[in-house]
């Protein structure tokens, strides 16, 4: 009787353990996305006032052309976390509803993604921004099919 109890708290105790280890992890990754926000909202604050208020000028200006580059830098390193499986899928739908408008529709950014795109259209698989070509090509999300016991630990709920 007394072993039964004994069994029956260590494993209430492992399973707590656990729970908590996943706990620490989930609250991890979301410290991880905020990093990136944050990115995202310096690299705003680098843009001329023209950019920001989303009027388009004849040229980019250097300024404005330095933080679309740093976007797009950015929005590769969102597109290889998520193939790697560190940023959940609610986050993922934000992310990329939010770069494919930058990148579609939003000066100067869409001006610097289709020069961008331009010069390395036929670079091959050595090219930079491969992901976000293919993402923004195809749509395609590049998450990878992950074991389910990768997910759990890493506290990301698997994509519908």
């Amino acid at each position: 009787m007394l072993q039964d109890v004994g069994t029956i708290a260590t494993a209430v105790g492992v399973l707590l353990a656990v729970l908590s280890l996943r706990a620490a992890r989930l609250q991890r990754r979301r410290q991880f996305e905020t990093i990136y926000v944050q990115r995202y909202w310096t690299l705003m604050d680098g843009l001329t006032a023209d950019a920001l208020a989303g009027r388009r000028t004849d040229t980019v200006s250097p300024q404005d052309e330095k933080a679309a580059l740093a976007y797009l830098r950015l929005s590769e390193d969102q597109l290889e976390l998520r193939r790697e499986g560190w940023i959940s899928h609610e986050t993922w739908e934000i992310w990329s509803a939010g770069i494919k408008a930058q990148l579609d529709r939003r000066w100067p950014f869409d001006v610097v993604w289709q020069k961008v795109a331009e010069a390395n259209r036929d670079a091959g698989p050595d090219a930079e921004y491969q992901l976000l070509r293919k993402f923004m090509n195809d749509a395609v999300d590049p998450h990878t099919a992950l074991p389910r016991r990768v997910r759990f630990w890493r506290a990301i709920t698997p994509s519908p």
